[in-house]
């Protein structure tokens, strides 16, 4: 059991396990600094840009309303692009890490 504790350890404490750390949280940053701003703007312009929100578009659709089904839309674009960076970038890495373990 104190072996693998010892390999864990040396593990964590490397270089390239730090490494992934660092850029995992890169990722996770910016993706949440992107929504944040994004919302944030939005917010802004509901309360401070009432009159530039709300003229209609098309039909029955108004800027304010485009803007909402966008922030939506673009949540699920931010969420898939995590997922996919996940599939093909940080979970290969993690199981490599996890390999040395062995």
């Amino acid at each position: 059991m104190s072996i693998h504790k010892t390999k864990a350890e040396q593990l964590i404490a490397s270089a390239e396990f730090k490494q992934l750390v660092r850029h995992r949280w890169s990722v996770c940053i910016l993706l949440t600094v992107i929504m944040f701003c994004t919302y944030m703007s939005f917010l802004y312009a509901i309360a401070y840009q009432k009159e530039s929100m709300a003229p209609y578009v098309t039909g029955k659709f108004t800027i304010g309303l485009l803007y909402a089904v966008g922030l939506i839309i673009l949540a699920w674009v931010l969420t898939g692009i995590y997922v996919y960076w996940a599939n093909n970038s940080y979970n290969p890495e993690v199981e490599r890490l996890k390999n040395k373990l062995k």
